[in-house]
């Protein structure tokens, strides 16, 4: 079984070498640049609606409001006249 000191001494300089490992500044934007200016089909946001999900606006839906909720077409209800 290994002491805390042998497992100190054997995770310390690979716990020390790790915090050196990071990104630097502006990583993501020189990533997204390099995406955009190799890419075929150019990279756009996806925009959203107010009140309006990503996955809403990635699947064009629009925005349910209390008009949009009334204006349903009603042959999805049983009526007593059926």
């Amino acid at each position: 079984m290994m002491r805390d000191r042998d497992l100190l001494d054997t995770l310390g300089p690979i716990i020390r070498d790790a915090e050196d490992r990071r990104f630097e500044p502006g990583f993501s934007g020189r990533v997204m640049e390099r995406i955009r200016a190799e890419a075929e089909v150019p990279v756009i946001g996806l925009g959203t609606s107010s009140g309006q999900s990503v996955l809403e606006t990635a699947l064009g839906l629009e925005p349910l409001t209390v008009e949009t909720a009334y204006a349903l077409d009603q042959s999805f209800y049983a009526t007593d006249d059926e």
